[in-house]
């Protein structure tokens, strides 16, 4: 495990743009893992930025998404699909075949558990998998206490998300009530994992999955269990460690 503690906002998020640039570089056709929220924003505004600097060509890469809410549609502007083409996607020649973001549909969303997987699997597995954390230490929607062994789960929305972004849905009452997460044992089949997080309300989160025990109760507590892991914090996220 290699961390990268920064001092600026800046530096954050240069550096997180950079290594998934690098892996573009390096490999064409790579399948990159994105997450979205507050903490990756800015990486996708800098990688927009280096992909028109640069002239990065994302014609062959596919990309996944961990996560999304049932309900929200491609075009829901809080929806992840939306944000993902908002903030990084639209800057780039990424063919829309090849963005892949779970079906909010709620109709299919037992089927998109099944083919999702597969379709992972099908790309040979995602090369750098983005991650934030949240101050419970969730990944994705992955809650504490989630279980570890589904590839692909519906889950509630925790309180905790709830709390964060009730106030962009307009309200918890018009949030929707479910999701759909890539589970922990499909974010771990990740060749390399790249764990992002910044705030002193990140810190104790930080501390437990890194130096904690390996429990479902610190989901993030799992990528201790990985080989290749890359942790880009700032000081006030690493102050615990």
């Amino acid at each position: 495990m290699k961390i990268i503690v920064t001092k600026t906002q800046q530096q954050f998020d240069s550096q997180a743009a950079t290594l998934v640039a690098r892996q573009l570089l390096e490999k064409p056709n790579a399948v990159l893992g994105f997450a979205t929220g507050n903490t990756t924003l800015g990486m996708h505004r800098q990688l927009a930025e280096m992909t028109r600097a640069l002239g990065l060509d994302w014609s062959q890469v596919h990309t996944v998404n961990l996560d999304e809410f049932l309900g929200a549609g491609h075009d829901h502007p809080l929806g992840v699909y939306w944000r993902m083409y908002d903030q990084l996607l639209g800057h780039t020649n990424i063919p829309a075949a090849n963005v892949h973001v779970p079906d909010s549909d709620p109709m299919r969303a037992e089927e998109t558990c099944r083919n999702f997987p597969a379709l992972i699997r099908s790309l040979g597995y995602v090369d750098l998998q983005v991650l934030g954390i949240g101050t419970n230490a969730h990944i994705g929607m992955n809650d504490p206490g989630a279980p570890w062994e589904a590839d692909m789960r519906i889950t509630d929305i925790s309180p905790s998300l709830v709390a964060a972004k009730a106030h962009l849905w307009g309200g918890a009452d018009k949030m929707p009530k479910k999701g759909i997460t890539m589970g922990m044992r499909l974010i771990l089949q990740g060749r390399t994992q790249l764990l992002m997080a910044r705030g002193a309300d990140k810190a104790q989160a930080i501390r437990a999955a890194l130096t904690g025990p390996v429990t479902p109760a610190v989901p993030a507590s799992a990528l201790q269990l990985h080989p290749n892991v890359i942790v880009l914090l700032d000081e006030a996220a690493s102050a615990l460690l």
